[in-house]
């Protein structure tokens, strides 16, 4: 079922691409790609940005409307605030909208 969800926490830098981060995971033979694995069971907690993964940290609030923000700090953190209807787009869609109104 579709509802509103209002996410706020940060995204990590793990330093690793896509490949080197799934290289710890056991990945069945039935999935084509990395990227697969990684859509299929990463995408909540991780997000791939510019070629390299950063980790999610991220405590859901409620609220009525939409809120797409991110600023990004000293220490290479991304600190970011979604609030969207979840039957219009995606966790990863609503970050990278937020990511493109703060310049990285």
């Amino acid at each position: 079922m579709s509802e509103t969800v209002y996410f706020k926490g940060k995204l990590k830098p793990t330093g690793k691409d896509l490949i080197n981060y799934v290289d710890d995971h056991d990945i069945p033979d039935y999935y084509d790609s990395d990227e697969e694995y990684f859509n299929d069971y990463l995408s909540e907690s991780a997000i791939v940005i510019d070629g390299k993964v950063f980790e999610v940290e991220r405590t859901q609030f409620e609220d009525s409307d939409d809120i797409f923000e991110s600023t990004k700090n000293e220490d290479g953190t991304i600190d970011f605030q979604v609030k969207y209807y979840n039957g219009g787009c995606c966790f990863g869609e609503a970050l990278e909208y937020a990511l493109k109104k703060q310049v990285i």
